[in-house]
């Protein structure tokens, strides 16, 4: 296995899916972290495996040294991240009396141009900033703030509600404290989300039966099953989550397990096939269809067995050594050219 090219060309799909995401319906997220962050994650992985730091050091080009006090100095600056030209232009217009046009173009002047109208025409877009025009001066003030948390917060706190939803069903018997390092994000917020999950009936919280009667133990929560509309906007991200984290570990279970190797007997995975098609190719219709009724079978087949388990549930006879059989199916029609 040529691991070295396989690694480039993951990097170089992972990059235009970030490149993708970050700048989807006009949002602008801010990159600067994400070099740091890849190398503190690769090397804690590596160390995961088992590797000594001094390998490890050995892998990324260092000496040991310099690679310790890398990994200290991103893990103590993960929380102050550089600002894009999207937010620096925003916080300058966020004044009582608003900026002109002009005042943006002179205070932001070192920057190119065209990035600076692509800004303000994004900001407009998104509804962050209006713009006043009279006798040809175009002023520019920012959307009232209360109205703006509202629809903010509210997005916000409905997106990492699917997201933590998705977390714990897959990585069940974690306390908040950690799903909130694992997932980069505010402890006070995840409790939040894990609180309204609760209240919706999509999580269960318990302690361990050896800590059932210590009040100071930890709570630790678990979903019995999770499922995300089609179509819901909200759980769009955590839809995106869910299938590549779910892509990501199969990949790396089955390295573990077999190396890199396969065989037809596998049951971890996967296996990708691509149609050659035209207008009018006599199997289109076909392979259509085929990418509809594997869907549609296999949430038939989801809802039954989800609906087995809470009967089990209802009824006190829960199963022990569950183990979770997971189906990325993923679907794609691009234009070759």
């Amino acid at each position: 296995m040529d691991s070295r090219l396989l690694i480039d060309q993951i990097m170089l799909q992972t990059t235009v899916l970030i490149a993708q995401l970050s700048t989807a319906a006009g949002i602008r997220a801010p990159l600067a972290h994400i070099a740091d962050e890849v190398f503190l994650h690769l090397s804690d992985s590596i160390e995961k495996q088992g590797v000594s730091r001094k390998v490890a050091a050995d892998m990324f080009g260092m000496a040991l040294r310099t690679y310790q006090r890398r990994v200290q100095a991103i893990s103590e600056s993960l929380s102050d991240r550089d600002r894009t030209l999207w937010e620096a232009v925003l916080d300058y217009i966020d004044t009582e009396e608003g900026r002109s046009r002009e005042e943006v173009l002179h205070r932001f002047r070192w920057d190119d141009m065209s990035a600076i109208k692509a800004v303000l025409h994004d900001l407009i877009n998104s509804g962050l900033i209006y713009s006043l025009k009279q006798a040809g001066l175009t002023l520019y003030r920012l959307t009232p703030e209360s109205d703006l948390q509202r629809l903010a917060s509210r997005a916000k706190s409905d997106s990492l509600s699917s997201i933590v939803w998705v977390h714990i069903y897959r990585h069940p018997g974690l306390e908040a404290d950690i799903i909130a390092q694992q997932l980069r994000a505010e402890p006070d917020a995840v409790k939040t989300a894990i609180t309204k999950l609760i209240s919706e009936g999509r999580l269960e919280q318990y302690k361990e039966e050896s800590a059932e009667d210590d009040e100071a133990a930890p709570s630790l929560y678990r979903a019995n099953s999770c499922y995300l509309p089609v179509g819901e906007p909200i759980g769009w991200a955590a839809s995106v989550y869910d299938h590549f984290q779910a892509m990501a570990k199969a990949i790396s279970n089955k390295l573990n397990r077999y190396g890199a190797q396969s065989a037809l007997s596998d049951e971890i995975g996967g296996t990708t096939m691509s149609f050659d098609l035209y207008p009018g190719h006599p199997q289109e219709a076909e392979v259509r269809a085929l990418l509809k009724r594997y869907r549609d079978e296999l949430n038939i087949l989801w809802a039954r067995v989800v609906e087995t388990n809470q009967s089990a549930r209802d009824a006190g006879e829960p199963h022990d050594n569950i183990f979770k059989v997971t189906f990325y199916l993923g679907q794609n029609i691009e234009d070759v050219d």
